[in-house]
C-alpha cells in the first residue's frame, strides 16, 4: 500500500491522492476527479476509469488492458504503466 502512496502508476490512485487534504496547504482548493464512476452492474470491456481519465487515450476505451507486474504484488492494469506520466 505504502508503494502505491508513494509511486501510483495509474491514474486513479493519483487522482485519490491528489484529493485528500495530506500535504494540502491550508486554503488550497483540492482536486476532483471528475464524472461519476461506472456501474459495478455491468463488466466493463475497457478500463472502467477512462472516461474520468485526463490522461485516456482511444484505446483505453477499446480493450481492457493487460496486466503488467511493477515489482512483486504490485500489479496495474493501464495502457501508460510503463511510460512515464507527469503528475499534476
Amino acid at each position: 500500500m505504502s508503494e502505491i502512496v508513494r509511486a501510483p502508476k495509474h491514474p486513479y490512485p493519483r487522482g485519490l491522492l491528489a484529493s485528500t487534504v495530506h500535504g494540502a496547504k491550508r486554503g488550497a482548493r483540492l482536486e476532483t476527479i471528475p464524472g461519476t464512476p461506472p456501474s459495478l452492474a455491468e463488466k466493463p470491456n475497457a478500463c472502467s476509469f477512462a472516461p474520468r481519465c485526463t490522461f485516456a487515450m482511444p484505446v483505453c476505451q477499446e480493450r481492457l488492458p493487460a496486466p503488467v507486474e511493477l515489482s512483486p504484488g504490485r500489479i496495474v492494469r493501464c495502457v501508460l504503466a510503463q511510460e512515464t506520466v507527469p503528475v499534476t
